[in-house]
């Protein structure tokens, strides 16, 4: 379970999200990203088997997602987070003309249940 401390920085994070924004979740060797949806909901990359990091020893693996095995998915903001540390990351919003929060929204959960998808060569 994770610490006190944990929890409570990120229950502080989920208190202050707005509808697309993007969230880093620390995972050690690897951040997994998702974007905010509303209602303690997130729309993120899940591997097809089971979460990320499934299948850590196959040679062709990113955050343990085969190429073209992910699947994007829309769930609870605390079934994401698990132990995991998370951030708000709209940092590229200062640098790059980004969509309307109501269009970014929109356009994660547009991509619900697409499989296939590559982490590489597509954007969320």
């Amino acid at each position: 379970m994770a610490s006190l401390e944990l929890q409570r920085h990120n229950q502080t994070v989920l208190d202050n999200l707005e509808p697309g924004d993007r969230l880093q979740f620390k995972r050690g060797v690897y951040d997994h990203w998702a974007v905010y949806v509303g209602n303690k909901e997130v729309v993120h990359l899940s591997g097809v088997d089971g979460p990320m990091g499934s299948n850590l020893n196959h040679s062709c693996t990113i955050s343990g997602v085969e190429f073209d095995k992910g699947i994007i998915r829309k769930d609870a903001f605390w079934d994401v987070v698990g132990d995991s540390k998370v951030y708000k990351n709209n940092s590229k919003d200062k640098k790059l003309k980004h969509l309307a929060p109501s269009k970014i929204v929109q356009r994660a959960l547009s991509k619900l249940g697409e499989v296939g998808y590559n982490l590489l060569f597509e954007e969320l």
